[in-house]
């Protein structure tokens, strides 16, 4: 996906080591000890930018339909849904409820 959307590899790995980094600091206490949580936070922060081979404006919406709708073998649904609601709800105003729609309760 990085390659198919011409993602900036170098970009990728800055926003991917500084979101591990705020995952470190909050894991205890927002209960995300779950190992699908450190997962798609890597790909979200590794992808967050596939939206821009469509357009700058609301790029995160884009990149957000595409993760969505894409073919990603490997990926169930659900992966895919929670990846594209975190590329989705990367800037602007948080969609919370969209996020804890997708994780169920006690993980």
């Amino acid at each position: 996906m990085e390659a198919r959307f011409h993602v900036d590899a170098v970009q990728a790995e800055r926003v991917e080591s500084t979101a591990l980094a705020f995952l470190r600091q909050v894991r205890a206490g927002w209960k995300l000890d779950e190992p699908l949580a450190e997962l798609a936070l890597r790909w979200a922060a590794r992808l967050h930018e596939v939206g821009l081979d469509i357009a700058h404006a609301q790029h995160h919406k884009h990149g957000a339909y595409l993760l969505q709708h894409a073919d990603m073998p490997g990926f169930p649904r659900e992966e895919q849904s929670l990846l594209a609601a975190l590329v989705g709800n990367h800037r602007r105003k948080v969609n919370f409820a969209q996020v804890e729609d997708l994780v169920p309760p006690g993980t």
